[in-house]
């Protein structure tokens, strides 16, 4: 008898992804990753390109058998230095996103691939350790592509690539004042990342 050590993980992958057969009544998800931001702007020290982290949260439910409507909310956050000045490497940068998204699953939710799209409000976020930081929203958009992976009938696991875009317009600093900073801000980032979703199944009639 010959022994595979790649069989046990193959077995593993295949129950990962076979179809299941329940539907989801709702569901509710949370991940991490890793995301490069690029900000856009007149008159501000904070445009350029930055990487950083990324948190995102949802919850939602199905709507038909290949559709799942979501509300979504992720952030993106670059550290600033330990400067503590108010040069570019200083400030610290983040965006928020509270959007009303879409998975469409072209087989049926719950089976592997699927698109997402989403539209919502954006927020952009920037400080220095030491004076006030500014904050100013907008409107943003979202597309993605996920795949998600059920190493239990309750639980799926999601890597996923997504793109988000976000324009404020004027920025004024410091917070809370009629100083215009910034004009035109506008933020795009492209992130990958790593979801773990919880399911509540539709009870059989």
């Amino acid at each position: 008898m010959v022994f595979r050590a790649g069989a046990p993980l193959s077995i593993l992958f295949i129950a990962c992804v076979a179809p299941v057969a329940a539907q989801d009544a709702a569901v509710g998800a949370f991940g991490m990753g890793w995301g490069r931001g690029t900000i856009t702007c007149t008159m501000c020290p904070a445009n350029g390109t930055y990487d950083g982290v990324t948190l995102r949260l949802n919850i939602g439910k199905t709507v038909n058998p290949r559709l799942r409507a979501l509300f979504d909310y992720d952030v993106w956050s670059h550290p600033g230095t330990s400067g503590g000045g108010i040069s570019g490497s200083d400030w610290e940068r983040d965006t928020e996103n509270f959007m009303a998204s879409v998975e469409y699953f072209p087989r049926t939710v719950r089976h592997g691939f699927f698109l997402e799209g989403g539209l919502g409000l954006t927020v952009a976020k920037a400080w220095v350790s030491d004076t006030a930081g500014l904050r100013r929203h907008g409107w943003g958009v979202k597309v993605g592509v996920g795949y998600d992976l059920f190493p239990g009938r309750s639980v799926s696991v999601t890597p996923g690539l997504a793109f988000s875009y976000g324009s404020v317009g004027r920025i004024y600093y410091p917070l809370g004042t009629r100083n215009l900073w910034a004009a035109g801000w506008k933020h795009e980032v492209v992130s990958a990342g790593l979801d773990v979703a919880f399911h509540k199944q539709r009870k059989a009639k």
